[in-house]
């Protein structure tokens, strides 16, 4: 073996030491902020869901959009570990196979191929963790047009009730006390 070969191999060897420590710094620091958001975010707004919830009936789809948010987000987290975790034994028998090469001054293309099979079936995976981040965001985006549409409905039927009895609470003494205790009980007030 030249020289040249066993100087590639050194580095490739380091390459893929390096590789396993920074692809699981990488993963591990964007996962924590990724799904620390997409949970803050689900999560704050099914608590707002729950909280409107007690005055305006209607809330339970956008709840429900923010709880598998919740729940995609948590399996997104749970996925990236676990696919990161598979890719740092590969790594790590790259960086001491390309070692072993230089000691041996040989390569094994068996081995390699073997490897290389393990991060080609690995990769293959590489798309869940994110796409459940995807699915997460959207349902959190779908929630919130659901929460507004609800809102906005449910704002409409309280004006379209309350505005009536409020103008005839201004014009009829008469019936004032009536209108006031249907106005009061219908919630027109708050």
């Amino acid at each position: 073996m030249e020289t040249a070969q066993i100087e590639m191999l050194r580095r490739r060897s380091a390459y893929w030491a390096d590789y396993g420590k920074a692809a699981q710094a990488e993963v591990s620091t964007l996962s924590r902020w990724l799904n620390a958001s997409l949970l803050a975010i689900n999560g704050a707004a099914s608590l707002a869901v729950a909280s409107a919830a007690q005055k305006i009936d209607g809330l339970r789809p956008a709840g429900l959009l923010f709880f598998g948010g919740i729940v995609a987000a948590m399996f997104a987290a749970w996925f990236n570990q676990f696919l990161t975790d598979r890719f740092i034994s590969p790594a790590a028998n790259f960086a001491e196979y390309f070692a072993d090469s230089v000691v041996k001054r040989e390569l094994d293309p068996e081995r390699e191929e073997s490897l290389n099979a393990t991060v080609r079936k690995l990769r293959g995976w590489s798309w869940v963790g994110p796409a459940a981040g995807f699915i997460s965001f959207i349902l959190a985006a779908i929630g919130a047009c659901d929460l507004a549409n609800t809102l906005d409905e449910s704002s409409a039927d309280k004006i379209s009730i309350c505005r009536p009895l409020e103008r005839d609470m201004l014009t009829s003494s008469a019936t004032h006390g009536e209108s006031m205790e249907r106005f009061k009980a219908l919630g027109c007030g708050s």
